[in-house]
Parts: C-alpha cells; structure tokens; sequence
C-alpha cells in the first residue's frame, strides 16, 4: 500500500524518490490459502492478486519514466519511453491471461465491467497504459504552448510531422502514442461506468476524483 501511494504521489510532484520500492521485492507474495481458509472468496482473491501485479507493472513502469525527471528535481515530467521498455511493458499488460482469472479476462474493446472487481482491475490497466503515453502527450502540448507564444494557431498532426525536429522517436511514433494515449485516458475514466448506481467504497477518493 506504501508503495502504491507513493508512486502515486512520484507521477504528480517533482519529488526525489525515496527508496520504498526497492524493498519491494522482499516482500513475501499473499498468502493465498490462508485468505481462503478464513472466508474470503475466490474472486475477491484472483481480483487482489490481479491488482497486485498491475501495480508492480505501474512501480516498474514509474522507475523507468522517472527515474531522471526526479533525479534532477525538475518540473520537466517523464521523458519518452525507450522502444525497449514500450515492447515489453506493452507484452506484460496485453497478456491478460498472465494476471487474471479467465472471467475477469477482457478485450480492449469491450464495453466497462458491470461488477466493481472486475471495473477497479481494468481502471488500473487502463491508469497504467496512461502512465506510458503521458510523454507522449506532452511532447504535443508543449509544440502546441511553443506555437501559440509564436502567435501561431494551435498546429494540426500534419504541422507537428513538419515540424518537429528529427528524432528518435518520429514525430509520427509520437502521434501514435498520443492517440493510444488518449483512448486510455478515455477508457480509464469511464471504467467504473457500467457500475449502478450507488456509493462505493475506495481506498483514495481524492486520487481517484483527480484522476
């Protein structure tokens, strides 16, 4: 829970890192037949487990994106992923069956969960996915705060490919992780919507309305 609250806290402030999660990894796995044999119920379980391994999934990915944006204490944000690191975090988070239960398994297409087991894990794939575009977003908010200080209208896909300076990555790999960037800001906001409604229990709500 430390961990979780303080990589939260690492994606909004320009903070140096503490070390917590380092210590991650000496941590022992759940207990799982434990848990069962005091009541609690198999889907309650595969859904912690789950949510267990997106967030080493998010810790990992914090890390890597910034690990020199807090190093320098700058308010500059996470810099571009590495080919590498979107590779094989984008295997880590499509390989669905790795991380849950087959009835909680789901298509990147499919309308929002209606049960809040099942909503909260696809929220924190969905909060992951967004973690690796946000550079990407930036890269294109940042040309667009560049052209207006210009006095030039806001710039359309065809202005930033003109114009942006010849990089690795292109600017055409940029748009594309910003428009993937995007559908999962989208569907990360509205993955508690086939939900009723009615008063759920969160464990941040001030985190949650922010994000």
């Amino acid at each position: 829970m430390l961990t979780q609250r303080f990589s939260d806290i690492l994606a909004e402030l320009p903070i140096p890192m503490s070390g917590i999660t380092s210590y991650e990894e000496l941590m022992p796995p759940p207990n799982y037949e434990l848990a069962a044999s005091l009541g609690f119920p198999n889907r309650v379980l595969e859904s912690y487990l789950g949510q267990l391994h997106l967030r080493k999934c998010l810790n990992q990915l914090h890390g890597l994106l910034y690990k020199r944006y807090h190093g320098r204490q700058t308010g500059e944000g996470p810099h571009l992923p590495g080919p590498n690191t979107v590779v094989v975090f984008e295997r880590m988070m499509n390989t669905h069956g790795a991380w849950t239960a087959s009835h909680f398994k789901f298509e990147d297409t499919d309308p929002p969960a209606s049960d809040i087991l099942a909503a909260r894990l696809r929220a924190k794939y969905w909060g992951a996915r967004v973690i690796l575009s946000r550079a990407y977003i930036k890269k294109i908010l940042d040309f667009n705060m560049q052209r207006r200080r210009q006095g030039k209208p806001p710039g359309t896909a065809a202005d930033f490919i003109n114009e942006y300076p010849t990089k690795d990555p292109s600017a055409e790999q940029i748009l594309e992780g910003a428009r993937r960037g995007l559908n999962a800001h989208l569907q990360s906001t509205r993955a508690f919507h086939g939900l009723k409604a009615r008063r759920f229990i969160i464990t941040n709500p001030w985190g949650t309305a922010h994000a």
